[in-house]
């Protein structure tokens, strides 16, 4: 996950920047490329870190319409796979017995019927649950889990 300077006049020459914001799923922020002093890193690291949620929101909107994300479930466990066709590759585990207690007990049982279980674009999340539509259905943000510190 990065960011990086758009706006004409900046994307190539002196006032090109690229920050990169994760390294394999870790939470970093550290300048790849251009030139900033130490306030101006340091004042785009606090523009960032308050802005950390929604960035991350966003990028795994991102991730979802380019393929970037993979949610595969195997009995009560998803396994996310991010960037899996590249050397970046790395997953994470979700158990959804323990995202929804009680889900995998009683007559209605979770272990009888599996949920159904789709990446959610719109709201970055993981859409879980037996209804059709997405917008039916539980949702996990997956933002803690796509990213860890």
């Amino acid at each position: 996950m990065h960011l990086q300077t758009v706006e004409e006049g900046a994307r190539t020459g002196p006032n090109k920047a690229k920050v990169w914001l994760e390294d394999r799923g870790k939470r970093i922020c550290s300048l790849a490329e251009g030139k900033l002093s130490g306030t101006g890193l340091k004042k785009l690291q606090a523009k960032i870190k308050a802005e950390r949620p929604n960035i991350e929101s966003r990028w795994i909107n991102f991730m979802i319409k380019n393929r970037w994300l993979k949610a595969e479930r195997e009995g009560s466990i998803v396994k996310l796979t991010a960037y899996p066709s590249s050397h970046n590759k790395y997953e994470r585990k979700i158990d959804l017995r323990e995202e929804f207690p009680g889900s995998y007990d009683g007559p209605r049982s979770w272990d009888t019927t599996p949920p159904n279980v789709d990446l959610d674009e719109e709201h970055a999340a993981l859409a879980v649950g037996r209804k059709e539509s997405l917008d039916d259905r539980e949702h996990i943000d997956l933002t803690k889990w796509v990213f860890k510190d």
